[in-house]
């Protein structure tokens, strides 16, 4: 949703202003959202939340084990299953956002390949924050997605050729799959903030928001 900075600052003294936050998994969303509630004031609804209450899954350990790897034996159909909850899910957490608060949706770094009219949605009701991820950030995602895994959509981007081993393959895709989501967030935010400076505290929210 396009708005004007004065737009920004009005609908969020009227508690009207939504919030949807993009990016890579592990690249500081929930932490993000967490310091807009803390700062600001801001309800929030975090979509795997609601995939997993869907699936049955306790945790994101649980989650992610159950989607598993690119090269996990059903994984194609479980990716499938995937994005038809995180489709619904999304929807549902949307709805969860129109009791007239100050809300921050976080969503799922797949939530670029949800259904259309869910997307068209998102784009058209809330204002997208993407929190872009930089070079310098693609070995600690990769690290992350070893140490911390989350459930990761690859959607055409694992490449089985670039490596002997299929983990090996993964690391080696990782970065197609950082490029490729980055082209569509970037398309569908409102505003950018890059990773490493806002979560090192070199970002005044405040100003950067329009608050």
């Amino acid at each position: 949703m396009k708005l004007l900075p004065k737009e920004v600052k009005q609908r969020f003294e009227q508690g009207e202003l939504k919030i949807a936050l993009l990016g890579m998994s592990n690249i500081g969303k929930s932490h993000f959202a967490a310091r807009l509630g803390r700062e600001f004031g801001f309800q929030s609804v975090e979509v795997d939340a609601v995939i997993q209450s869907k699936l049955g899954k306790s945790s994101m350990d649980d989650h992610a084990e159950w989607l598993g790897q690119p090269y996990s034996d059903g994984y194609a159909a479980r990716s499938a299953e995937a994005m038809r909850l995180e489709t619904e899910a999304t929807s549902e957490a949307m709805d969860l956002c129109a009791n007239g608060d100050n809300f921050v949706l976080d969503a799922p770094g797949s939530v670029i390949y949800v259904d259309a009219p869910v997307l068209t949605r998102l784009s058209d009701e809330f204002w997208n924050i993407y929190v872009r991820a930089e070079d310098d950030d693609l070995e600690r995602l990769k690290q992350l997605y070893i140490t911390s895994p989350k459930p990761l959509i690859w959607n055409g981007n694992y490449n089985s050729s670039l490596a002997n081993d299929p983990h090996e393959a993964a690391m080696e895709s990782y970065a197609g799959l950082l490029k490729s989501r980055a082209e569509h967030y970037a398309r569908l935010a409102d505003i950018t903030l890059d990773a490493r400076p806002l979560f090192m505290g070199e970002i005044d929210l405040k100003t950067a928001l329009g608050f």
